[in-house]
């Protein structure tokens, strides 16, 4: 993970402009889906439309939001890496100095994931490092 750091491929994906209009579009669909269920439940209080009109409405609003939010948290935390590209080593070498909270941002941020290989010799115990192929999240 903290070699991932010190990759171009990685320096590129956050460097490029399509990824800052990504969180930017992401960041005003948000803001309109929460503008929208404020205009929603202000329309509700006022009366002119019923219980079941505004559940059915907010039914289809929310989720959507909340994708969205979601997926603007994702974006955001690609922006936290930022500092940390290309200088792998030194955080590698100052792991053990950022909060534990930190540490686990900074591996969401990187990994999305990881796949264990099955053992080549089976029973044997212990992590062996080469089995383990990571997903990369950017």
């Amino acid at each position: 993970m903290l070699h991932r750091l010190e990759t171009a491929d990685l320096d590129r994906t956050l460097t490029q402009p399509d990824h800052d209009e990504h969180v930017r579009a992401l960041a005003e669909q948000v803001e309109a889906d929460q503008t929208r269920l404020t205009d929603l439940a202000e329309t509700f209080a006022e009366g002119p439309i019923g219980r079941s009109e505004w559940m059915t409405a907010r039914a289809k609003v929310e989720p959507r939001l909340e994708a969205n939010r979601r997926a603007l948290a994702m974006a955001q935390r690609r922006d936290a890496l930022a500092e940390y590209v290309g200088r792998g080593h030194e955080l590698r070498g100052a792991w053990d100095g950022p909060h534990l909270t930190r540490q686990i941002a900074i591996v969401k941020a990187v990994l999305a994931g990881a796949t264990i290989m099955p053992a080549a010799v089976p029973g044997r115990h212990g992590l062996d490092p080469n089995r383990v192929q990571p997903h990369w999240r950017v």
